[in-house]
């Protein structure tokens, strides 16, 4: 008789970003990927998977909203064929 053998290996979240449907465009935003994973193509692919899951939803267009600093992620959003179409930053309350 045999038993499996567990594979342990350490669990973290690789990235996140948070998509809305409305009408027929699709919304992403903060797409987030941990520092150490950075450089392995996980923003292309978390950006493809809810651009998908717009269309899917029945979006026929999409926006991005990323900050003017973020030249890596507005880099990979050119070559997915999105283009600038008004300033983006983010505003934050200091009590």
């Amino acid at each position: 008789m045999t038993a499996p053998a567990p594979i342990h290996a350490p669990i973290h979240a690789i990235g996140f970003g948070p998509a809305v449907h409305q009408r027929s465009t699709a919304g992403l935003s903060d797409i987030v990927i941990n520092p150490p994973d950075h450089g392995h193509s996980h923003g292309r692919r978390i950006t493809n998977a809810l651009l998908h899951w717009g269309h899917q939803a029945g979006a026929h267009t999409a926006y991005l909203q990323v900050t003017e600093a973020n030249h890596t992620a507005r880099t990979l959003y050119q070559t997915l064929g999105v283009q600038n179409s008004y300033p983006y930053h983010d505003r934050i309350r200091h009590p």
